[in-house]
Order: structure tokens, then sequence, then C-alpha cells
């Protein structure tokens, strides 16, 4: 479906967009915004099918020999629903909730939809596992299915080529808007009109190659594999932000409260608590009063849940995904190089493009590693610390009916929990890469002053703990995502080469020479057992080193979506380029006119007129083979009796006379059948017109070339009368004729006109 949408106020706005549906359950499967900004008085659109082979692609055959990436779940996502329809209405609800990325392809919002991609199903493609029955969507696009090729002309006279319905291929200027739209894999004809005149215009076209398949079908496959790490990245945020964030303010909240109450650094108590074993009455409070055993364990439940969420979206989902998608960008840089079959569609500029695009990818990859590197530092931090909290809680309630000390084993890593606690239970680490909630918000006004008082209990205090920016910052090369500055890789470089300098050094010595004890820095370097947290958080320099900026992980896939769309997409819009061939022929000014706008509008809105003009192809004159004649038909009305005229684009022209008739509706049977639906002094009937003979120019008063079939007595469901006005023809040779009152339809055999 052809959609135009307006805009009124100055300067008007129009945009006109492109509407496949399912024909299982009416869902829409893909939008595609035509170019160009005229109001869309009329478009006309043909599918024709095309004749093409499976690429041949060495990383897509890869893809399908790997594990199927596993399907990704809302973590937030509410149980579902049981009784006859819960799986039912669990669908319905996720698809009404949804807000990850991908869920904006088929309505062509996001990044995502700037990829060009056919509609391939992942499942059925080996790109992803299937979901259990309950979960499976009501319909999959099918992989294996028969290429087409859809044209497209809208109000401002653009031929739109489109593979599959999806894939712009590019984009012709006819220029002026079409009245009627005939079209084969190897040439489009049209007849368009401008100022109340008709011309006839053809437009030879190239078919597809090997290579424009081949490029849609990686195309297709970069699209999934950039939603899949892209839908992963939101759902880990929204574990994050969710489950994790809001837990760890709980336990500041409560820090606070219990620093507030007692006035002292609730921090330092602990961590005195830790080493001495000695606990302070604001450690006593917030141990055994404060914080109950239930809270506790939803605190921890939920803390380690959503940790464990973000380590499984990035190690089964974004790692793998991106390793992936780098394995099909490698493969487009091939393709590139490749300049005898792709010279005419990926240019040199593009060869620098897509390494660059390689090159964010990796970076993407190396941020994912991190990321579950992190989460899984934060779980054993937690889980030391849950151990320390709940061992120093049953020895303090012992402590309250013992008068000696009891003696307690140590499970926990007390350096791990001291860490814990000075940092805070905010990952700074998690915050720039999941992102944080107070993210590009407003600041916040200041508070008013408080009165002058001896009364200090009021007083704004500093926060127990600071927060840690961490900035992935450096070690990128300019034009990859990084810092212009290369002085960070330039100093591991120096470094690097330094290390293996002395190791070679040390291979050169003779044994006898060699010490036989290690150096003191190669006890700190190699055998020091590594901790969780190297030091102070604010030293901690790990992961900060990672090359990137202050993005996202999200915000860094988005990045290199939208470097990958634009390569593809001017790539694939170069595939067909044609210049119109203008006939000389003049279709005639007095063509029957009609309001045939499908159109949601009331009854009252004033009705546009377009010329009653079908169009047909020839069938191949061999198997294989491709059409490459188009017959055009029109009716007109012409001192009381009707005319059928038709014509070819190769430029020969017939007419055909009905007399004292009135045409209602004409379709095409074949390229040599046409089929009228008329009305005369009888009633209604259908008559068929042989457009060979009609071409062959016989205009007596009794034309051969036409002939009365059948006539028609349509009657509704109340057994009365009603007159036909629209007339439809079927591939298998059903006739449907629909009455004036749009509720009536009478089918008609294809026997009768054959």
């Amino acid at each position: 479906m052809c959609l135009g949408v307006s805009r009124t106020g100055t300067p008007p706005a129009h945009v006109s967009l492109l509407l496949l549906y399912s024909v299982y359950d009416g869902r829409v499967l893909h939008t595609q915004r035509l170019a160009g900004e005229a109001a869309l008085d009329r478009a006309a659109l043909r599918w024709t099918a095309l004749d093409a082979q499976e690429p041949v692609s060495q990383a897509l055959r890869m893809l399908t020999l790997l594990a199927p990436l596993a399907p990704l779940e809302d973590p937030t996502k509410p149980a579902a629903p049981t009784g006859l329809f819960g799986a039912q209405a669990a669908r319905l609800a996720q698809r009404n909730s949804d807000t990850r990325p991908s869920s904006g392809i088929s309505q062509g919002r996001g990044v995502l939809a700037h990829i060009p991609s056919l509609l391939q199903c992942p499942v059925e493609a080996g790109w992803r596992m299937r979901e259990t029955a309950s979960a499976a969507p009501a319909a999959e696009t099918p992989s294996k299915r028969t290429p087409a090729l859809l044209y497209c002309i809208d109000g401002a006279g653009l031929l739109h080529v489109l593979l599959d319905g999806t894939i712009a291929l590019g984009v012709v200027d006819m220029a002026h808007g079409a009245v009627s739209l005939e079209a084969t894999t190897a040439s489009v004809s049209s007849i368009c009109t401008d100022n109340d005149s008709y011309t006839l215009v053809h437009v030879p076209l190239e078919p597809p190659t090997a290579a424009v398949h081949h490029l849609a079908a990686l195309s297709t496959a970069l699209q999934f594999h950039f939603a899949h790490p892209l839908d992963a990245a939101h759902y880990a945020a929204k574990a994050w932000l969710s489950l994790v964030r809001p837990r760890a303010a709980e336990w500041h909240t409560q820090l606070e409260d219990v620093a507030g109450r007692h006035g002292v650094d609730i921090v330092l108590e602990l961590c005195a608590l830790v080493t001495t074993g000695r606990a302070s009455e604001a450690a006593e409070q917030l141990l055994l009063h404060n914080l109950t055993e239930g809270a506790t364990i939803s605190m921890e439940t939920d803390a380690k849940r959503g940790l464990k969420l973000v380590r499984r979206f990035a190690g089964t989902a974004i790692v793998p995904a991106c390793e992936r998608a780098l394995i099909l960008i490698t493969e487009l840089q091939g393709c590139a190089a490749w300049i005898e079959r792709y010279g005419a569609l990926l240019h040199v500029a593009d060869t620098a493009r897509l390494a660059t695009a390689a090159c964010k990818v990796q970076t993407c990859l190396a941020v994912g590693i991190v990321l579950q590197e992190c989460a899984e530092r934060e779980l054993l931090a937690l889980d030391e610390f849950f151990k320390w909290w709940r061992m120093e809680q049953d020895r303090q309630e012992r402590l309250k009916v013992e008068a000696v000390a009891p003696p307690v084993i140590t499970y926990h890593d007390t350096l791990t929990v001291l860490e814990q606690l000075q940092r805070g239970f905010l990952s700074p680490e998690l915050d720039a890469l999941l992102g944080a909630p107070d993210d590009g918000a407003p600041a916040r006004a200041a508070a008013p002053a408080p009165p002058v008082t001896s009364d200090v209990s009021h007083e704004a205090v500093p926060p127990l703990i600071d927060p840690v920016e961490v900035c992935f910052e450096g070690g990128l090369a300019e034009g990859c995502g990084g810092s212009s500055s290369d002085a960070p890789r330039a100093a591991r470089d120096a470094d690097v080469l330094s290390a293996l300098d002395a190791a070679l050094e040390w291979l050169d010595t003779p044994r006898e020479a060699a010490t036989s004890a290690p150096t003191d820095a190669q006890v700190r370097g190699v055998y020091a057992t590594p901790q969780l947290f190297a030091g102070p958080a604010y030293m901690y320099t790990g992961p900060r080193l990672l090359p990137g900026d202050k993005r996202t992980l999200v915000q860094r896939l988005e990045d290199v979506c939208e470097d990958t769309a634009s390569v593809l997409s001017a790539a694939l819009g170069r595939a067909a380029v044609a210049t119109p061939q203008t006939s000389s022929l003049a279709v005639p000014h007095d063509v029957l006119l009609r309001d045939e706008a499908l159109r949601s509008a009331p009854g009252d809105v004033a009705e546009r007129m377009a010329p009653l003009v079908r169009t047909a192809a020839d069938a191949p004159s061999q198997p294989g083979g491709t059409a490459s004649a188009h017959v055009h038909a029109w009716a007109r009305h012409l001192e009381g009796d009707a005319w059928i005229d038709v014509m070819r684009d190769t430029g020969a022209v017939g007419a055909v006379s009905i007399p004292r008739s009135a045409v209602l509706d004409v379709a095409f049977r074949s390229a040599t059948c046409l089929i009228v639906l008329y009305r005369d002094e009888h009633g209604a009937a259908l008559g068929a017109v042989d457009v060979g003979a009609a071409l062959r120019g016989n205009r007596a008063s009794t034309d051969p070339a036409f002939r009365t079939i059948m006539r028609l007595d349509v009657r509704n469901a109340h057994d009365e009368p009603v007159q036909p006005a629209r007339l439809a023809l079927f591939s298998h040779g059903t006739g449907v004729v629909l009455s004036t009152d749009a509720k009536t339809m009478t089918y008609v055999d294809a026997r009768l006109y054959s």
C-alpha cells in the first residue's frame, strides 16, 4: 500500500510511505519512505516475479554453521498469564509494551530501519534459535520464497525500484505522475499525465545482477546481527537501571540515614568493623535494626539477578553477534576490493568507510567483553559482601546474649569487602557502559540556605561516597570513533616493545648467568594474586583504558548501524539506473474517469477522479525468458458509443467499439484477452476483447474483435436487483463483480471467457 501523508502549514510538508502487510495476521512487515516531497495525488504499484539464484556467500555459509543466537527476553517482563487465551494475551501485551530498538524496524523507525534488508526470518535462516511454542510469533516470514521486484510511481513522477518491496535499488525520474503502470524484470511502461495530457513512457531496465543479490543478502544479515546486540544492550541497561541500581540506591539511603542520625562517618565505622570486629553504635543500628532479613534478601536477590542478566546478555548476545557482524563486514570489504563485479555498486570511498565500520565493531566487541567482566566482578564483590554481612549479623546477635565473643570462621574476602564499602554499591564502570538515569537531566535548583542557628543537624553534609566518573578514552585511531590523540596507544606500544626487547634479552642470556629467583617486579607483575579491585576505585585503570569515548554501548552500536546503513543504502541504490524513453503517441483526452481511490474519508468529500486504465504484460516467448512488451487499455465514450483503446509500448494502437453502451470497468484476463464490464439497453453484461485483432486496426460497426460473453443478473442477499460497478480477475481465472452497494459480490466462471 502506498500512503501519502500531508501536513498543512507554512510551508506544507508531504511524505510518501510504502507499507507491506502480512496476509496472515495483517501486521505491518515493512515501511519504506519514498524519496521526494511531492503530494501523493496518484500512485501506481506493480509486482513482478524475479528469477534469481541463491547468492553464494562464504560469510553467510559460516553463519549457518555456527550455533544460532539465543532469543532475548525482557528482564522486567511479568509472568505469562494462564488460561485459554493466556499466550495470546501475553503476546499482545509484549507487542504493545515493546521498546527494544528492533521493534521499530517494521514501522521504519530507528537506525536499524535504515539498513536495507529483505523480509527474511532469522529463525529459518539459522541465525536465531526458535522460541517455545507459547512465545513463538503468530506467523514467521519464510526465508525460502520466490524473489520479486516492486515498481512504484509516486505523485512526483518518480519510479522507485525495490527488491522484494523493501530494498531500494534506484529511482528514475518519469517527469510526470503515472496513470497506469506495467512492468517486467526488463522494462517498465507507464501512461503519464501532465495538465490533462497523456503520454506513454517506456523505461528499459536491467534485472538485478548476482552482485545486487549478494549485497542484499549481506545487508539483511547485518541488520539482524546489529539488531540482536542492540536489543541485548537495551535489555542489559534495563536490568541495570531497574534491578541493580535501585537496590544500590536503597543501600546508600540506609547508610546516609544512619550516618545522619548518629553524626558519624558510617563508611569508616563499617570498615573498622570489618578489620577489628568491634561494632560502633551506628554500625550495630544498621546491622540489627535498620535492615531486616527480608529486606536484605530482597536486595541481594534483585541485585544478583540484574547482574547475572547483564553478564548473560553480554556474553551470549552482544559478543557473539558482534563477532558475526565482523565476519559480514569483512566479506563486504572483499566485495569492495572486487572492482570487476562490484565496482558499479561499491565505490573507492566505501572501502575506507567499511574499514572504519569494522574498527567500530571491534570496539563494540571489546566493550561487550568489558561489560561481561564488570558484571562478573560486581557479582563476586556482592557475594563476598553478603557473606560478611550475614556473618556479622549473626555474631552481633550472639554477642547480645553471650558474655564472651563467640569464635567465628570467616568465609569472605576482607579486602574485597573493604573496597566495596569504600567505593560504594554503584559501579562507575557499569554506569559508563549502560548509562545512568541522571544522564542528560537538567541540573537541580540550588536548595535555599538554612537559617543561622546553633543546631547543625539540618546542614547539608557532603556525600558519604564520592561518585567516580569513568570515561573510556584514548587508544583508538581517529575516524574510528575515538579520540584524535594517539598518545595512549603510542605509550602502550612503547611499553610492549620494551617488554618484548627485555624478554628477548633475557632469552639470549646464558642460563648460568640468569638469576634463579624472580625479581620484585616480576613477583608483583606475574606471581602476585590478582584482586577483585586493584586498589581504590579511583585508581582503577583496567577497563578505563579501553579505546572509545563517553558513549554508552547502545550509542556505539547505533553509530556502527548508521555508518553501515549509509554505505549499503548508497551501494544498492545504484543498481537501477535508466533513462526513460518517451513515446510520441498521445492518449485521447476523453478517457473515462472514475473515482478509484480507497481512502478513509467522510461521504461528503469530493471524489478524486482518475482515468480508467488497465495494463498487462506479454507472456515470455520462451521458458525462462522475460516479457518484452506491455499492453495498456482504457475506455472512452463518444456519441453514445463506448470505445476500448489498446496500446502497446512498441507503438501499436487499436480500438474496439461497443455500440450504444457504457463501460463500467475493464480487466485483463491475459495480454491477449481483455474483459469488459458494460451496460446497454438490455442491462449489464460481460464482453471479451481480442487484443490482437484490435491492434490490427478494425473499426467496423460490428467489430469482430469484441464479443459478448454473458448477461449479468446481479441480486443481493434479499433477492433485490443491484447494479454492478467493479470487475476483478484473478490469476487462476476467477472473476468477481462488485455491485454499487459495495456489499454484493458475484463470482464468474473463468471458462466463459477463456
